[in-house]
């Protein structure tokens, strides 16, 4: 798919200005479903271990509070004081969706790790 193609996210025209190859798989899920990553694992048959969550918190450093990515399985927990440890912070918590969503560029429940609005620091699970 060329970066301009109808329906490229920013993900997608990142990841081809890279030459990273990827794939692009669809699934259908129910609106309310409030387990994306663990829906899309189950549709498409992949190990709940091997499909990631991309979440983002508020980290509270001395420097004042900054918004951060955590990257981890679906099949797991973002632990937050593991988070903030990771990255130097005193303590994190969950990020306000509505923050979330205009930083990334992405609805909450399918934040890419890929060509966010906003660079943030990120720390990924050590089992990916």
């Amino acid at each position: 798919m060329c970066p301009m193609a109808k329906g490229a996210t920013p993900a997608i025209v990142m990841l081809e200005a890279a030459g990273v190859a990827f794939a692009v798989t669809e699934f259908h899920h129910e609106p309310g479903e409030r387990n994306y990553g663990q829906v899309a694992a189950e549709a498409l048959g992949i190990d709940p271990d091997r499909v990631f969550k991309t979440l983002v918190a508020n980290l509270a450093t001395d420097a004042g509070i900054e918004q951060v990515v955590g990257i981890v399985p679906v099949s797991g927990q973002l632990s937050l004081r593991e988070l903030a440890a990771a990255l130097g912070g005193k303590r994190a918590e969950m990020c306000p969706v509505d923050l979330a969503q205009r930083l990334t560029g992405y609805v909450v429940g399918g934040i890419s790790p890929f060509g966010q609005k906003k660079r943030l620091r990120t720390a990924i699970d050590e089992t990916c």
